[in-house]
């Protein structure tokens, strides 16, 4: 669970929340981490997705993760010895090994991440600038005879980009995200959300006038509020006990208010209510009268046709398209 709201922290291993959905999972996790680095590709049974087209020999090696790692396929030795993300200019280097005897000639297929700014980026053979124009989301193929001790350097440039959540509700207009490449910026201790300068469309394209990188940590930025309030942000994975806020919102927006649904449950008969909710909206539930408390608080995460309260819980009746919905009312039981 990663929490994701306002002011919020990560939860670890607790009993009742906050804990992967399988311990033993977790666990296997950390043993799959290098399973998608590389990727070999032959004529007979290709090993990689078939998006990718087959090396003109039938067999190609590719390189899918930017982490330090080695591998060898057919004879050839390929290290790989990651700078990402902390260096700003150098993501990776290749160096390949081919003992006198190996398949030297064969298609190393190296990916161009979707986070690249489209032109942007280089890629060199043993300090030799590729001619081939670096396209986000592909493979770039370097087709060749290999020779021991060759060396591809990766070259990816990271910026500063802003992305608007994608919600329908007109009050998540002006809510941002922060991201530097790949990487999701939070804003660490901080107890409210972040009101950004005004112009907040501005950012999608510049968010630099409104960050400003750390000098001593390249992926530490300074944000500067509204009022000239100023915050930390760094990225997401680095945070471990600190508060932090994730989603950021322009200055003159309010936070959004979620409609907020009383449903009661009748002494002595079980209540049925088809209350007017949407996505996102809190669902306060009562087993009392109406001065009672609220027993429990759902957050609406998807619609469906029906909506009933049945002995203090919510069960929804899902369907491909919800219709518009109704004032809430009773139905007798």
């Amino acid at each position: 669970m990663l929490p994701l709201g306002g002011a919020v922290r990560k939860a670890w291993g607790k009993s009742d929340y906050g804990f992967p959905c399988c311990w033993g999972t977790l666990s296997e996790s950390f043993a799959k981490l290098g399973d998608s680095i590389f990727f070999g590709a032959r004529r007979k049974r290709p090993r990689f997705a078939e998006m990718c087209r087959r090396a003109p020999d039938g067999s190609a090696l590719y390189v899918s993760q930017f982490m330090s790692a080695s591998v060898s396929w057919r004879g050839v030795t390929l290290t790989q010895t990651a700078a990402f993300p902390d260096h700003p200019a150098t993501t990776s280097t290749l160096r390949l090994r081919v003992p006198p005897g190996a398949a030297s000639r064969f298609s190393l297929r190296v990916r161009v991440p979707g986070w690249l700014v489209d032109g942007s980026g280089a890629v060199t053979v043993n300090g030799e600038p590729v001619g081939a124009r670096l396209s986000p989301s592909t493979f770039l193929s370097l087709d060749r005879v290999w020779a021991d001790g060759d060396e591809v350097v990766l070259a990816y440039p990271m910026r500063l980009q802003a992305e608007r959540l994608n919600d329908h509700h007109p009050e998540h207009n002006a809510t941002f995200a922060f991201l530097y490449g790949p990487l999701v910026l939070a804003g660490v201790h901080l107890t409210s959300d972040i009101f950004v300068p005004r112009g907040g469309q501005a950012y999608r394209t510049d968010p630099s006038a409104f960050l400003r990188r750390n000098a001593t940590d390249s992926l530490e930025f300074e944000a500067v509020a509204a009022g000239g309030a100023k915050a930390k942000l760094i990225p997401l994975y680095r945070v471990v006990d600190e508060t932090y806020v994730a989603y950021f919102m322009t200055a003159g927006t309010k936070p959004p208010q979620p409609k907020v649904v009383y449903c009661p449950h009748s002494a002595g008969a079980t209540a049925q209510y088809e209350p007017a909710v949407d996505d996102g909206d809190a669902l306060l539930v009562s087993r009392g009268p109406p001065s009672a408390p609220a027993r429990e608080q759902h957050v609406i995460t998807s619609r469906g046709v029906h909506w009933r309260l049945r002995d203090g819980e919510l069960r929804a009746e899902p369907a491909d398209e919800a219709p518009a919905p109704a004032q809430a009312r009773p139905v007798a039981t």
